[in-house]
């Protein structure tokens, strides 16, 4: 659809749009001509070619190392200290 199109298109029943919708219409408006979809992630709408984000890095190899330790890494701890008391 053109931007005149969605224009047209994104009325709420006839009532006038409140602030979000406003900046979502505006968003769909703004859409580059080579991105497809926004996507939600993290409060935000960002322009995608598919209608899912690609997988960060950081979070990809997060993961391999959670399957490769199911049980945590060996040696591992956390330890949780008290605050200075002042």
């Amino acid at each position: 659809m053109t931007p005149d199109e969605w224009d047209d298109m994104c009325g709420i029943g006839g009532w006038e749009m409140d602030a979000g919708a406003q900046h979502v219409r505006q968003q769909v408006k703004d859409l580059p001509r080579d991105k497809s979809y926004l996507v939600y992630s993290l409060y935000n709408l960002v322009p995608c070619d598919s209608p899912s984000l690609p997988v960060d890095p950081a979070f990809a190899r997060l993961q391999e190392l959670a399957a490769q330790h199911p049980n945590g890494i060996p040696g591992g701890r956390w330890y949780a200290y008290k605050p200075d008391q002042a």
